[in-house]
C-alpha cells in the first residue's frame, strides 16, 4: 500500500469515483494519507468482490489492480512540466533571430 497513496494525490477524485464508482473524498494529507488509502482500498476490494477467506480483503490484489489501471491509463492524472529558467542568452537570442529574418532593403538594379 506504500505506492498507492502517491497515486491517488496525483488523481482527482472525481475521476477516481468515475472510474471505480466506490466513494472517495481525496487524501487529506499528512499521517491521515495512510488510513484513508487503506480504506479506500478496503471499500475498492469489497466492491469488486477481492476477499480472501474469512471475507478479509484482498488489499494486495487491489493495489495491483490500481497501479496497472495508473500505467494504462484509466486512471486520468496531470503532472506539470517545471518551470525551468530561461538563461539569459536564449532570451535575447530571439529578439536576434527576428532583427536577421527582417527584409532588407536591397538596391539590386534600381539605378
Amino acid at each position: 500500500m506504500l505506492f498507492i497513496a502517491p497515486l491517488l494525490k496525483r488523481c482527482e477524485a472525481k475521476h477516481v469515483v468515475a472510474a471505480y464508482e466506490v466513494e472517495f473524498e481525496g487524501l487529506p494529507g499528512g499521517d491521515g494519507d495512510q488510513a484513508a488509502t487503506e480504506a479506500f482500498v478496503e471499500r475498492l476490494a469489497r466492491k469488486s468482490g477481492r476477499l480472501r477467506k474469512g471475507g478479509e480483503p484482498d488489499t494486495r490484489t487491489v493495489a495491483v489492480q490500481l497501479i496497472n489501471d495508473w500505467q494504462r491509463g484509466r486512471l486520468p492524472h496531470f503532472v506539470a512540466p517545471p518551470c525551468l529558467p530561461r538563461p539569459e542568452a536564449e532570451a535575447e537570442q530571439p529578439e536576434a533571430a527576428a532583427d536577421a529574418s527582417a527584409p532588407e532593403d536591397s538596391d539590386d538594379g534600381g539605378d
